[in-house]
C-alpha cells in the first residue's frame, strides 16, 4: 500500500462514525425527558418545514404548501408557538412527495430517522467516487456532515443525488438518470448538469432523468 492510498478516504471509516453521531443524538433523546416540539426550534432547524408539509400531504391539505405564504406559515405556528420564527416553503410539489413518509412518526423520531438514511445514502455515493477524492478532502467532508446534521437540512439527500448521478453515468446510465430527476427536488443545484450530459451526448441519462422527473 502506498503512501496516498493510506491516506486515502474509506467510505467504511465515515460510515461508523456518522452512525456513532447520530446515534449518539438518539441516545441523548431517549435519555432526556420528553421530547418537547418547541425544544427542537432553538436551532431554527429546517427540517421542521418537511415534517409539517408531509403532514399536511397526509391530511390531504397539501395546497396549503401554496396558498400563500400566511397559510403556510399559520401551520408552522400552530404547532410549534406564534414566537416561532419565519419559514417559507421553498419547494416543488414533488419534494412534498418523497417527505411523506416521515408523517408517519413524532417531529424528534421522524427528525433523527431522516438525518441517519439519508446521511448513510450521502456515504454509499461517497465510495463511489472514492478513488477521485484527495486526502486533503476529508477536512470538508467532516465540515459538511457537521453542519447538516446541526442545521438538519437536506444536504445528505441532495449531495447524494448528485454524486450518484456523475459517478453512475458511465457504467449505470440510466441508475444515473433517475439520481438527476430526483435531484430536481431541488432543481436550482442542477442548473449545469443538463449541459453536460448534452456536451458529453449521455442521452440515456438525459431520457431517465427526463422520465424520472416526469413520474414526480
Amino acid at each position: 500500500m502506498t503512501e496516498h492510498e493510506g491516506m486515502r478516504l474509506r467510505p467504511l471509516h465515515w460510515l461508523g462514525a456518522c452512525c456513532v453521531l447520530l446515534s449518539c443524538i438518539v441516545l441523548v433523546m431517549i435519555w432526556s425527558k420528553p421530547v418537547d416540539v418547541n425544544m427542537l426550534t432553538w436551532s431554527k432547524i429546517d427540517f421542521s418545514n418537511y415534517w409539517i408539509a408531509s403532514l399536511l400531504l397526509l391530511e390531504g391539505r397539501v395546497i396549503d404548501l401554496f396558498s400563500g405564504q400566511d397559510i403556510y406559515f399559520s401551520h408552522l405556528q400552530a404547532v410549534f408557538g406564534p414566537d416561532y420564527p419565519w419559514r417559507n416553503w421553498s419547494y416543488p410539489p414533488s419534494y412534498a412527495l418523497l417527505m411523506l413518509p416521515l408523517s408517519l412518526a413524532q417531529l424528534a423520531t421522524s427528525l433523527v430517522i431522516f438525518q441517519l438514511v439519508t446521511a448513510l445514502l450521502f456515504l454509499h455515493a461517497v465510495s463511489k467516487i472514492e478513488k477521485d477524492i484527495a486526502p486533503g478532502a476529508a477536512a470538508l467532508l467532516v465540515a459538511f456532515l457537521i453542519c447538516n446534521t446541526l442545521t438538519a437540512q437536506n444536504g445528505f439527500l441532495t449531495a447524494a443525488l448528485m454524486l450518484y448521478g456523475l459517478a453512475l453515468r458511465d457504467k449505470f446510465p440510466i441508475v444515473a438518470g433517475i439520481a438527476f430527476g430526483l435531484l430536481t427536488v431541488k432543481p436550482q443545484l442542477g442548473l449545469l448538469v443538463p449541459i453536460l450530459l448534452l456536451y458529453e451526448r449521455r442521452w440515456m441519462v438525459i431520457v431517465a432523468a427526463g422520465f424520472t422527473s416526469l413520474a414526480l
